[in-house]
């Protein structure tokens, strides 16, 4: 429930605004193009009605992305980069290339590349190289 309290929050405030905008269009629709002045007050219920209708779909929206990211997530981006650096320049690399040619700095390629170690796709060469294995 926690993780739904921002789609709740930007729900309301997305329909909210959009509740305003629809007030302010009729609004200028019916006095500058109609002549009448009650024509945004009469039509109050539109206002509302935009209002659940954009709150209720941004809710849906922040929902899917929710599900689509608990269901199936995204594997470790920094691993991916280390990964296709090392298919481009071959299987050694030094944590100074990583750093270069990726957005990880020196503590989070090291961390990455530890964690490939672990699952035996990585091996540790000394003086900052390593080895990637192709599995």
């Amino acid at each position: 429930m926690m993780q739904r309290i921002p789609a709740i929050a930007v729900s309301i405030a997305l329909g909210i605004g959009f509740g305003y905008a629809c007030l302010g269009v009729l609004s200028i629709i019916g006095s500058r193009l109609l002549g009448m002045t009650t024509f945004g007050f009469r039509l109050w219920w539109l206002e509302v009605l935009v209002a659940v209708a954009a709150g209720f779909g941004a809710f849906l929206l922040f929902r899917r992305i929710e599900t689509r990211q608990t269901d199936s997530p995204r594997s470790d981006r920094g691993e991916r980069a280390i990964l296709r650096l090392a298919y481009r320049n071959g299987n050694e690399l030094t944590v100074e290339q990583i750093t270069n040619a990726t957005l990880l700095d020196q503590s989070a390629a090291l961390e990455v590349l530890k964690q490939l170690e672990a699952r035996g796709s990585a091996a540790d060469l000394g003086g900052g190289r390593w080895r990637l294995v192709k599995h």
